[in-house]
């Protein structure tokens, strides 16, 4: 019982966050504000988070697996490798303009993040290895035959970080 309790804690503080993440960019963000609409102690929220840090990340990763089961979905429906990365495409596009002001800190801010991030999983790394699968596909079924095209991971890596630098 007391683990459900917790568990629905944790996303209630996750939900709230969200709000002031989006509103105000992670700087922005405060964790006193955070605790004081849900009449909460902000050691509450360490406690279950660790930091501000913390919090983000846990935000970010479920903002990323959601993303992920979305595009996981469409690619089900899609079979054809090059609209399947339109499709991731179109999501990145989607996700940034829905959540702007948090992503344009972190595009400015990538390396606090990075060292904030130590040790944890790229939250990505489902989708880069979804899409990798697609560009996979793609060169398997265009022939392609280049020792460059042969780490489909990094490649779906690559083209994030086109994304992104279009972003």
């Amino acid at each position: 019982m007391n683990k459900q309790i917790n568990e629905f804690k944790k996303n209630l503080i996750l939900e709230t966050a969200q709000k002031y993440f989006r509103e105000y960019g992670y700087n922005g963000t405060q964790i006193d504000k955070i605790a004081k609409e849900l009449s909460i102690g902000v050691g509450t929220i360490y406690s279950f988070f660790g930091s501000k840090d913390g919090l983000f990340f846990n935000w970010l990763f479920a903002v990323m697996n959601k993303a992920y089961m979305e595009i996981k979905e469409q690619f089900e429906i899609e079979k054809n490798p090059i609209l399947q990365c339109e499709i991731f495409v179109k999501y990145k596009l989607m996700y940034y303009e829905k959540n702007k002001s948090i992503f344009c800190d972190y595009m400015q801010n990538q390396f606090f993040l990075k060292d904030a991030a130590r040790g944890k999983e790229n939250p990505m790394k489902k989708v880069y290895e979804l899409l990798s699968t697609s560009i996979e596909k793609f060169v398997k079924q265009e022939k392609i035959e280049n020792e460059f095209v042969k780490d489909f991971y990094h490649l779906a890596y690559v083209l994030d970080g086109i994304v992104d630098s279009y972003i």
